[in-house]
């Protein structure tokens, strides 16, 4: 019986790992307010708190520093492309992210 099962075990780590990945992929991150009554999701992104802060240290305002795409970010991510000759879409496209990115880089040197 372990003979014929040998050559397939190696697939239970990398199925595991496929699961693990798809139960993560798209969905919301959940959390609990004060009260502890009321269950919801956030929109929060790491990466979006990320640039929300890079944008306040390059004197763009972000409005509160949430991890959350709302509406002043994206105002401030439109100033920030307007100022730095992209198109000004409010979205963090790979031009937008890199010049952040550049000008922080030259903010600390």
């Amino acid at each position: 019986m372990t003979s014929r099962l040998f050559p397939y075990l190696f697939l239970i780590p990398l199925l595991l790992f496929i699961c693990q990945a798809f139960s993560y992929a798209g969905y919301p991150i959940p959390y609990y307010h004060n009260d502890y009554d009321s269950f919801e999701e956030s929109n929060y992104d790491y990466n979006i708190e990320r640039v929300q802060i890079k944008l306040k240290k390059l004197g763009y305002n972000p409005g509160k520093i949430d991890g959350i795409l709302g509406p002043n970010t994206k105002k401030a991510i439109k100033k920030f492309q307007k100022d730095n000759n992209l198109n000004p879409t409010g979205q963090l496209d790979s031009y937008t992210i890199s010049s952040i990115n550049i000008k922080i880089g030259m903010l600390n040197n």
